[in-house]
């Protein structure tokens, strides 16, 4: 019995180590996977938690570097970016200062204060451009002048969409103002100039038509001649005028163009023109009848003055500039001796005289001498379209 007992609490004793010993085991194996597990929690945690700093720090990074394009852009293309409440209260500004002239808190400016700073021309329509896209939540898009600081006006564009509003604020706008005056002083004067262009080729037509109706020769032959020499005296100068944009004109140019088949100041080495005066600067509106009044006079001389034959006859053309006016003499010598003044008027000086006196408001003095024709200008200054300043 004593032996029984004492083997079956050895048997009883070594189950229990056994037991004990597979707890520990099996309690330590949890405990590392447990150690394992909460480590990987603990190293997502923390490759979760660099990624996120991570990814906050490339953001911030990001928009700071999206704000100092903003405000380079601003500064560079003299545009100002806003946002502003439905009511005209301006909540976010930038680059407004440097644009036109601004109160010094830009970030409450309401509707009536920013107005101010628009042409006075102008304002009515931007503030109704304003309450129309505000009331149907369209687009906005309206140009109008700024005054600037010194006072001068520029014209800008300003462009804005409205932003859904969410639940805890009302809604808003968001857009920008750029100096577009550049584009719209180019587009006037392009209007400017297409009208005027207009007007011109209106006129040269009455001309031509004149031209074609009072023209006389004896035969067709000499007919065509003539109206094609003096169509083509107007063309000339309308090709002046379109490479000077129709701007002024120097009177020595004109006249080179005139006269340049009857030789003269650098046009021919016979000289046969001699040209003499000061720098003078024609108005379009006079360039077109004074080309016309230097054609007849030069075909005048050639028919029957000092172009008229090869004896060598020659002209004089010089102009001076006096109180309010321009004195251009026409003085010929050489030609065929001249007894008497002609008993009757032909064409071309009856185109002169007209011209002179209706287009160009002057007056014509002739006098004859045997040595040949001088034909004094006498030319108003305003209605050359310049002034004593525009001479030297």
């Amino acid at each position: 019995m004593p032996a029984a007992y004492a083997l079956w609490s050895a048997l009883t004793a070594c189950l229990a180590g056994l037991a004990t010993w597979a707890m520990l085991v099996t309690w330590k194996r949890w405990i590392r996977r447990e150690e394992r597990d909460l480590l990987r929690v603990l190293q997502k945690r923390e490759m979760t938690a660099r990624e996120r700093t991570a990814a906050e720090l490339h953001a911030a990074e990001a928009l700071a570097a999206s704000e100092r394009r903003h405000r380079a852009l601003t500064q560079a293309g003299a545009t100002a970016v806003w946002q502003a409440a439905t009511d005209g209260r301006i909540t976010s500004m930038e680059g407004w200062d440097g644009l036109a002239r601004a109160s010094d808190d830009t970030t409450t400016l309401h509707l009536r204060s920013w107005l101010e700073a628009v042409a006075s021309s102008d304002r009515e329509r931007a503030a109704a451009a304003w309450r129309e896209a505000v009331a149907d939540g369209t687009p906005l898009d309206a140009e109008f002048r700024l005054i600037l600081r010194d006072g001068a006006e520029r014209w800008c564009r300003a462009r804005a969409v409205p932003v859904p509003p969410l639940e805890d604020r009302s809604g808003e706008w968001i857009g920008v103002i750029e100096d577009v005056d550049d584009r719209r002083r180019a587009e006037e004067a392009r209007m400017l100039l297409a009208h005027e262009v207009n007007h011109r080729a209106k006129n040269m037509l009455a001309v031509i038509q004149a031209v074609v109706r009072m023209t006389h020769a004896p035969t067709l032959a000499e007919y065509k001649a003539a109206v094609t020499a003096r169509v083509a005296a107007l063309g000339r100068a309308h090709d002046l005028l379109s490479e000077r944009d129709w701007k002024d004109v120097g009177l020595h140019d004109l006249v080179h163009g005139e006269l340049a088949g009857y030789g003269g100041d650098g046009l021919a080495s016979d000289r046969r023109v001699d040209i003499e005066g000061p720098p003078v600067r024609l108005a379009a509106q006079a360039v077109q009848p004074l080309a016309m009044v230097l054609h007849e006079l030069a075909v005048n001389a050639a028919k029957y003055g000092a172009f008229s034959g090869p004896s060598g006859g020659a002209v004089t053309l010089r102009w001076t500039v006096e109180v309010g006016l321009v004195r251009l003499t026409w003085e010929e010598r050489g030609g065929p001796r001249i007894d008497h003044e002609p008993g009757r008027q032909g064409f071309g000086t009856r185109v002169i005289d007209a011209t002179v006196r209706d287009q160009l408001g002057g007056q014509v003095e002739r006098r004859w001498s045997p040595q040949g024709l001088q034909c004094v200008l006498l030319l108003p200054l305003d209605r050359l379209g310049a002034s004593d300043t525009t001479f030297c």
